[in-house]
């Protein structure tokens, strides 16, 4: 593991964790899917925001992959 962070977001709890083989997966210890994402170049960091949102940070970028919000 390279990274690991957690937070509270108003849809539950988030758990973002980036692997040494460049994985990051997005856990929803509460259910849900567990959402996967290969950037490209060596994660160095993740975050999640309390809105949901993911950042990856690699050497050369900083990705922000935003929730998409599903129509009531």
């Amino acid at each position: 593991m390279v990274s690991l962070h957690a937070t509270e977001t108003p849809h539950g709890p988030l758990v973002a964790v980036a692997w040494g083989d460049g994985l990051v997966e997005l856990h929803r210890p509460e259910g849900g899917p567990t959402l996967s994402f290969r950037p490209g170049p060596p994660v160095r960091a993740v975050a999640v925001t309390g809105a949901g949102s993911l950042l990856i940070g690699t050497d050369e970028s900083l990705v922000c992959l935003a929730p998409r919000r599903t129509p009531s």
